[in-house]
């Protein structure tokens, strides 16, 4: 008996295919459906039929991110603006990874050239507001940001960052204001009620903030930095019974992060629980033998 070969969809896709265009437009089947290496494949024949054909360049550069491989997504946007400078998605693409690599500075210029070429777009904006605050930058952040949201007001994440970017000048109550337009876009949001709360404590508002952390961690039941964050404010406000339960689920969730069993031992100590409080802290040692305060 001889069997043959069962053709897989890739196989039966590259039959039919001819123009660069047909390459391009079936990679981004499989990039929509997040196969990024067999997207990759398809890109790549495409630029073999038509060198120039940037937006197979670009996909690939975005693919190239998606993997975490951002020093060659850098010089596929680099290589698509050396053939076009006025390339939006290529500056664009460049602020990306030079990000992603730590190089902000050099994001903003890419971001600058991008919003030179196309100045109604609100992404560059963003994501120019988010490599000026990697450079604690906040306050051109924060006008980064509001430039963005003349573009798309309705983008729910523009508001949580840019909420953030206000809390690290001390302006709680401005984050607040941001962080409820997030919510108001998108109520689901765990991380804009999770720094919602963070910004309420920072103002002594403890009862708001801990039914903050209650909704993000209704939002989201995983999200185990909201039951760290609501012990602490247990702790702080000396309510050591709140802040072990708070702990415990945090640790029910990530068991290996050190800080919740330190702070869990703080509070059992405090209770005059000393012997669990001893394997708390052996526990953080245990996890990280550098953490001096346990």
């Amino acid at each position: 008996m001889t069997y043959t070969q069962v053709p897989t969809t890739k196989n039966i896709y590259e039959r039919s295919l001819v123009t660069a265009e047909d390459w391009f437009q079936v990679g981004n089947k499989f990039y929509d459906n997040q196969e990024y290496e067999e997207a990759m494949g398809f890109y790549q024949k495409a630029l073999q039929i038509q060198p120039d054909y940037f937006d197979a360049l670009i996909n690939i550069g975005f693919i190239l991110g998606h993997l975490q491989r951002f020093g060659d997504a850098l010089e596929c946007f680099d290589q698509c603006i050396a053939k076009d400078s006025s390339h939006f998605m290529g500056w664009f693409g460049r602020g990306q990874a030079l990000r992603y690599l730590g190089r902000p500075t050099e994001a903003v210029l890419a971001y600058n050239q991008a919003i030179k070429i196309q100045p109604d777009s609100a992404a560059p904006w963003r994501y120019r507001g988010l490599a000026l605050a990697a450079s604690q930058l906040y306050s051109d952040a924060v006008s980064s940001y509001d430039q963005s949201l003349l573009r798309y007001r309705d983008d729910y994440y523009t508001w949580w960052i840019r909420g953030i970017s206000l809390e690290s000048l001390g302006k709680n109550e401005a984050a607040i204001i941001s962080y409820d337009q997030s919510i108001a876009l998108k109520p689901d949001f765990h991380e804009a009620w999770h720094y919602r709360a963070g910004a309420l404590s920072s103002l002594q508002r403890y009862e708001e903030a801990i039914l903050d952390y209650e909704e993000a961690i209704k939002c989201n039941s995983k999200y185990w930095e909201a039951w760290y964050c609501r012990g602490n404010l247990m702790l702080n406000i000396k309510d050591y019974e709140g802040a072990i339960e708070s702990y415990n689920q945090a640790i029910h969730i990530q068991p290996e992060f050190s800080e919740t069993w330190k702070n869990r031992g703080d509070a059992l100590f405090e209770l005059g629980r000393i012997q669990d409080a001893l394997t708390s802290y052996r526990r953080a040692i245990d996890i990280k033998p550098d953490n001096v305060d346990a």
